[in-house]
């Protein structure tokens, strides 16, 4: 059972190096906004995908609750930082 992101290899680095840049970002406290935004997206996607293959919601089971909890996480630093700061605080 396969997400289908076509080709898998491109999206394998471009999601490796998107989650590095965004954790530079997030851990030293740049465009933490916009990064903790992003970075909610890109987890949210990860949970949509893992649920449409298995459609279970605990991690240990192969779930998407690992994503799911780190997606409301991001979300909750990037509105944080966006009301104590700006949007590019």
């Amino acid at each position: 059972m396969a997400a289908k992101f076509k080709p898998p290899k491109l999206w394998m680095y471009l999601v490796a190096a998107s989650e590095a840049l965004l954790a530079i970002a997030l851990i030293f406290g740049i465009f933490v906004t916009v990064a903790g935004a992003i970075a909610a997206f890109h987890l949210a996607v990860a949970a949509v995908a893992v649920y449409r293959l298995t459609g279970k919601y605990l991690w240990n089971i192969g779930g998407y609750e690992f994503c799911l909890f780190w997606a409301i996480c991001c979300w909750i630093v990037a509105m944080h930082s966006f009301y104590a700061g700006g949007l590019w605080h």
